[in-house]
């Protein structure tokens, strides 16, 4: 989880990771990202997605 001063920097940072991650290819791995306002929730790829969903539904209460 990772905390911006302002929500368009939290969208900035997502934006950015997932542009590196696109461009490096699958040996740099993957990830869910979930945004909240000035929040980031990065999620490992490796985890199944059901894992994700239980961190998506407990990151939106």
């Amino acid at each position: 989880m990772e905390v911006f001063a302002h929500d368009a920097d939290a969208q900035a940072r997502s934006e950015c990771i997932q542009g590196v991650l696109k461009k490096a290819g699958p040996a740099f791995g993957t990830e869910w990202h979930h945004l909240k306002g000035k929040i980031l929730l990065r999620v490992s790829g490796k985890l199944n997605p059901s894992t994700n969903d239980e961190y998506t539904a407990a990151f939106g209460s």
